[in-house]
């Protein structure tokens, strides 16, 4: 992996909690406000809940850290496409535990609004999550994760990647394009999400 010499990636460990909750919260902006919000716990805390389970979309099992210099300052979320539907049915089970039945029935409500789309595909390696802390970009800790899921993918024995980019994050979408990803797909959403989440773009790159 071309990483540069002051960035090392390691496994995620339940102690990094904290720090994803943030990290997870910062990829995915104004959506994360809509789809955990407006309970009793608050949003990061409800995130850091999902990240300390062993089986959903956010768990520490399919996370890892990107360290410059020694401190932690960048996150992948990351797993092969066929595991992503179970993952994502078992984030229910994580809030019912951390908020409630009455809370999860409101906040299920919320991601049915916004479940039609497609993310990924089960022949692909999909990129959940990934952020950077705001003092830490521009350092190409970005290009090392995505170069670091292309090494995953390709243990995994898949010849692609595949994420998906907010429709309002043009930055972001050109970070992709230069690391060889094409929209192939693009999802706009009526209603109250839009206020939030105007929709995203799905990316996929072929792999050599």
């Amino acid at each position: 992996m071309n990483e540069p010499a002051s960035l090392t990636i390691r496994p995620a460990h339940a102690v990094d909690a904290e720090l994803a909750a943030r990290l997870i919260y910062l990829s995915m902006g104004e959506l994360a406000d809509y789809l955990f919000g407006g309970v009793q716990i608050p949003v990061q805390e409800i995130l850091a809940g999902l990240f300390l389970r062993e089986d959903d979309r956010f768990s520490w099992s399919r996370t890892e850290i990107a360290e410059w210099q020694g401190v932690s300052a960048g996150l992948l979320v990351s797993f092969v496409g066929k595991e992503f539907l179970r993952r994502e049915m078992t984030i229910g089970l994580g809030l019912l535990q951390l908020c409630g039945l009455w809370d999860v029935m409101r906040l299920s409500l919320r991601a049915l609004s916004i479940a039609n789309g497609i993310e990924t595909r089960m022949d692909e390696y999909y990129l959940a999550n990934m952020g950077v802390l705001p003092e830490y970009q521009n350092l190409g800790i970005g290009s090392g994760l995505l170069e670091q899921a292309e090494q995953k993918a390709r243990l995994a024995g898949l010849g692609k990647c595949s994420l998906i980019v907010d429709l309002e994050n043009p930055a972001a979408q050109r970070l992709y394009e230069r690391a060889g990803y094409r929209v192939v797909y693009s999802k706009t959403y009526p209603g109250p999400a839009e206020q939030a989440h105007a929709g995203y773009h799905r990316m996929v790159k072929a792999l050599n």
